[in-house]
């Protein structure tokens, strides 16, 4: 009873740290955020996306492509809280809350018996406060639920050692995970032949569940032979991957593959971003870092002796999708592995905890260093974080939705220059119908809806908005037109050479201007034309 009251208590603390202020914190709504948010919009209405496509196994998306399961999942929320940003984060904060959940269970099968409890409940808990795992389950985020399903896969694959049965279950979410995210796709790959050579002992015993188990995770894997035949499946890879080859691109991978051992990353400042986390700080909290080198040193004292060397080439296996990316340092591609390091710290605060033989002791230690730890984050994530992200993406549009409905009989041109999701924006706030924007982007595809090749700008009419470029030869001359864009759209020499009138003005969060609204006022110029 004890146990559970603990593991719940340590479940509302994820929650809270999930759902608090989720639809305000963080500011921006990235493109990939809008991305599916609208699609999900669209499939719940229409049953297909925003170009028109029903129901597709990847989606098409600015330049790119996005997997499908964080999108068919989505419509739900949608459903019950609008169109809104805190219901197109609410799937990845449920996941959030739900890894905590699996990591306890997951935890408790690869520890020893003497220890499976408490360092359950101390792995749940350090993945209940972790900054990379906060950060990552309040955005719309695609990794999150790539990683829930590859743990509930994991925790599956393990039970099976012990009933086999369970070898379908796990195959079918392991497969699952591959529509999650895409650093799923090649680390489950590897870690399926991996994981039944290493137990090779056990599944020889079962060749007809592991014939099932293959059969099913193949199964699962179907519809991205679709995508392999027309490019679509390696276009991410084509665009993230690591330059160079030969003897090149094996420094890079190396170079890239140390980097996530590196503590400045790992307990210090992991650099701040949608694919990173919050300033100034690491994926974990620093002190963290104590734990972290005990754990390691203690790892065979408390993880079941058949699962540890197991989990060690595993740790180096989860790297391997990260590696063959350009970037030097991107956690939001390197999930399971910060999961991993979880545990290992867990380990080693439980050791320390029981060197501490006072209780009261090593209850109000922790219980400092818990409460140090969430101001930290709380001052970087809620303050910090939130003036350093972009201001002309999220709430500011939210602003300039409503305060466009004073407009109605004017023709509003939106500058999307620099940021292609503008227009998609206006159409998600504002549930712009579906069936509309499909005939306008299905005419804009420059490539089939499957290809290698994805065209990036393309111009969204909503109502009396149009999100595109400004045609300064032409727009500056139509009458009853709003031109809405910030200081690089319009510039000062712009607005006096045009003759524009200032009619209002968004401010960002750091009351600056962020967004402002000018009248054109046609002169004898453009009569003349």
């Amino acid at each position: 009873m004890k146990n559970k009251l603990t593991l719940l208590l340590i479940v509302i603390l994820a929650f809270v740290l999930r759902f608090y202020r989720l639809g305000e914190v963080p500011q921006g709504f990235h493109q990939d955020e809008i991305s599916q948010s609208y699609n999900a919009f669209s499939i719940l209405k229409t049953g297909k996306d925003k170009y028109g496509q029903f129901l597709p196994i990847l989606f098409r998306s600015f330049g790119s492509y996005q997997p499908p399961v964080y999108t068919y999942i989505t419509p739900i929320p949608i459903y019950f809280f609008g169109n809104t940003i805190f219901a197109a984060r609410l799937l990845s904060a449920f996941f959030g809350v739900f890894t905590v959940i699996v990591t306890y269970l997951l935890v408790k099968l690869l520890s020893k018996k003497k220890y499976k409890e408490n360092l359950a409940l101390i792995s749940s808990f350090v993945v209940a406060i972790s900054p990379w795992a906060i950060h990552f389950s309040r955005r719309v985020v695609e990794g999150n639920l790539g990683l829930t399903f590859f743990l509930l896969a994991l925790y599956f694959f393990i039970r099976s050692l012990r009933e086999i049965k369970f070898i379908i279950p796990a195959s079918v979410i392991l497969g699952i995970s591959t529509h999650a995210y895409y650093s799923e796709r090649l680390i489950a790959v590897i870690f399926l032949p991996f994981f039944l050579f290493f137990f090779k002992n056990y599944f020889l015993k079962h060749k007809k569940w592991i014939f099932y188990g293959l059969f099913s995770f193949g199964l699962t894997l179907l519809p991205h032979f679709v995508t392999v035949i027309t490019g679509a499946f390696a276009a991410r890879l084509d665009q993230v991957g690591t330059a160079g080859n030969g003897f090149s691109f094996f420094i890079e991978f190396v170079k890239h593959f140390v980097g996530y051992f590196s503590p400045l990353y790992l307990f210090s400042d992991a650099g701040n971003g949608l694919a990173r986390v919050s300033p100034n700080l690491g994926v974990f909290f620093n002190w963290f870092m104590v734990p972290f080198l005990v754990g390691l040193y203690f790892l065979t004292k408390f993880i079941e002796n058949k699962y540890t060397k197991f989990l060690l080439i595993f740790a180096g296996i989860l790297l391997i999708p990260v590696s063959l990316t350009g970037d030097i340092f991107y956690p939001l591609r390197a999930l399971e592995f910060f999961w991993l390091l979880s545990v290992v710290i867990a380990i080693g605060i439980l050791e320390i905890g029981l060197l501490v033989k006072n209780n009261l002791v090593k209850w109000v230690v922790l219980l400092a260093l818990t409460i140090y730890s969430l101001f930290n984050f709380y001052i970087s994530y809620f303050v910090l974080f939130q003036h350093e992200t972009t201001e002309n993406v999220g709430n500011t549009y939210t602003a300039l939705s409503t305060k466009l409905n004073e407009y109605k009989d004017y023709k509003i041109i939106l500058d999307s220059t620099r940021d292609p999701a503008t227009g998609l924006r206006i159409a998600f706030f504002r549930s712009y119908d579906p069936n509309k924007l499909q005939l306008q982007l299905k005419d804009q595809m420059q490539s089939p809806y499957y290809n290698i090749y994805v065209n990036n700008q393309e111009t969204y009419i909503v109502d009396n908005i149009e999100a595109r470029a400004i045609d300064w030869k032409v727009d500056r001359c139509s009458p009853k037109t709003i031109l809405v864009g910030d200081s690089l759209a319009i510039s000062n020499t712009q607005i006096i050479d045009h003759n524009l009138e200032k009619i209002f003005e968004i401010e960002g969060i750091n009351k600056n201007i962020a967004l402002t609204g000018y009248l054109t006022k046609p002169d004898k110029k453009c009569e003349t034309k």
